[in-house]
């Protein structure tokens, strides 16, 4: 087996994994994995066939991807938008999960029914008489390849391949960058179908650390966040809009605080949020810049949220990055413009798309996040915002970070999303808030009016919630889709009045 899939050579005892009251120790986990190869293997897969996970059951997801890896097969974690993800790649030839989710099925040349309920022993749940052999890299001569899908904000997915030695640095950084050890128990708030949510937990199995997974809804294969596990944790890996969404539902303090880090991935850190999250989870959080194109780029205390709000750490060994304009050329150390990096540990290119094209993100050996940002000369990245989400209305230019980061919000106004529609052939703003308070709204309609110049057409609209991507970013485009509809089947264009309406048919394309 090659690091990737290795775990470090601890004593078979220690404990891999923490899922609600049971602890698997790693003697456990390497016998289910090797269990389900031989099954896999008895099944007819073999190496390089395309195999699609779908599995709600945390642990044996982990165990799935890891077995598949063990054989050679391409593996990837497919989501609810797995008929887009299968578009996208150009076919899969297995689906592997559970037998209930028939339209996922036939979308792939074959399926392979597997979804364990109880998180007995796998030998204790399926027939393993008719298992195969395992076959390793080192004696098939087929590569460990990771297929991982990537959409941004955009809701399309893209494929992204990611060989065996890719991997291995992605996982070895992860490691050290991350002081990932023997003694780390970790938690990722992010899913396994995600760059951050697979890399982790691999660095933290390598190094002989413990991974805590959701707690076991009994009766079913889900599982859900208690405090309980996340107390239990030393690391937890979120993103900020996971992180938020986690101390509003855990508000109290939490146990352990004084020993615990967040790493914080997938977008700028609010100052508001990270205030909060040290003073009841925990004492150090850890901010880290990167793509599933490149994984990662930048990372460093989120006390360099003092010197820009934007801060997302110092460049990282194996990383380069350059802040261009509009032509190609560099700008000077603390001059904001155009963000674009490469890595030691990076793709070249979209799974069936072209690349190095004039539109597409890989160019001349770069990737172009779609990021506007500035470099400082020790190397400090900060992150202004997203190159689309710069908004021009009648001439007035507005960041939408940095409009969205003005607009506090009272505990009652959820989340709020600014973006620009037409209407006919006006721009409007379109401020989406989820609320149901009145007076809350009615505040945040003074705020806005106080941020937006006389003339700039500005509407306050109640959603029920935001559409969202694995990482828990706002998928604009889809939002902006939805609410070009909404006001486009009105007959007139819309008033003042019209700030404080509920869309009735948002959730319904959420």
């Amino acid at each position: 087996m090659d690091a990737t899939i290795q775990f470090s050579d601890v004593h078979s005892a220690r404990t891999a994994i923490i899922f609600g009251d049971d602890e698997i120790d790693y003697a456990r986990f390497r016998s289910d994995v090797a269990d389900l190869a031989c099954w896999l293997s008895g099944n007819g897969l073999s190496p390089g066939q395309r195999v699609g996970i779908f599995l709600r059951h945390s642990y044996w997801a982990w165990v799935a991807h890891l077995a598949c890896m063990n054989l050679n097969l391409v593996v990837t974690t497919l989501t609810n938008k797995f008929a887009d993800e299968i578009a996208a790649v150009g076919g899969m030839d297995v689906w592997l999960g559970d037998a209930a989710d028939t339209t996922g099925k036939s979308l792939a040349k074959s399926a392979l029914a597997f979804s364990p309920k109880s998180i007995r022993p796998l030998s204790e749940q399926i027939d393993l008489s008719a298992g195969g052999s395992i076959r390793s890299s080192a004696s098939s001569g087929a590569r460990v390849e990771r297929l991982m899908f990537t959409s941004g904000t955009t809701g399309n997915p893209k494929g992204i391949l990611l060989n065996e030695q890719v991997l291995n640095k992605r996982i070895d950084l992860a490691r050290s960058s991350q002081d990932l050890g023997e003694a780390t128990v970790l938690m990722t708030l992010l899913g396994i179908d995600t760059t951050a949510g697979f890399r982790y937990p691999l660095a933290v199995w390598n190094a002989g650390g413990s991974v805590v997974m959701r707690s076991p809804v009994p009766g079913t294969d889900r599982s859900v966040l208690s405090l309980k596990s996340l107390s239990r944790t030393s690391t937890i890996v979120t993103s900020p809009q996971r992180l938020l969404d986690t101390l509003r539902t855990f508000w109290k303090p939490w146990d352990g605080r004084d020993t615990r880090k967040f790493i914080v991935a997938g977008g700028r850190l609010p100052n508001s949020v990270r205030e909060r999250a040290l003073q009841i989870a925990c004492k150090k959080i850890s901010i880290a810049y990167g793509a599933t194109e490149t994984g990662s780029v930048a990372t460093g205390d989120s006390s360099l949220l003092n010197r820009h709000p934007g801060a997302v750490g110092f460049v990282v060994e194996g990383a380069s990055v350059q802040i261009v304009d509009e032509n190609g050329k560099i700008e000077a150390p603390g001059e904001p413009g155009i963000v674009r990096t490469r890595t030691s540990h990076m793709a070249n290119a979209y799974v069936g798309a072209n690349s190095d094209t004039p539109d597409s993100p890989f160019r001349g050996g770069w990737f172009y996040p779609g990021d506007e940002g500035v470099l400082f000369a020790d190397g400090l990245l900060a992150i202004n915002g997203r190159l689309s989400e710069t908004l021009n209305l009648m001439g007035w230019k507005v960041s939408i970070a940095d409009l969205e980061t003005k607009l506090a919000q009272p505990p009652s106004i959820r989340e709020t999303c600014a973006i620009m529609i037409k209407f006919g052939s006006v721009d409007m703003l379109v401020i989406a808030a989820v609320s149901d308070d009145d007076a809350a709204m009615r505040g945040l309609w003074q705020q806005i009016k106080a941020q937006i110049p006389l003339g700039v057409p500005t509407r306050l609209v109640r959603v029920p919630r935001l559409p969202r991507n694995a990482m828990g970013k706002v998928a604009r485009p889809e939002l902006e889709k939805h609410l070009t509809k909404y006001f486009a089947s009105r007959e007139s264009y819309p008033t003042a009045k019209d700030s404080f309406s509920r869309d009735p048919d948002s959730s319904k394309n959420d």
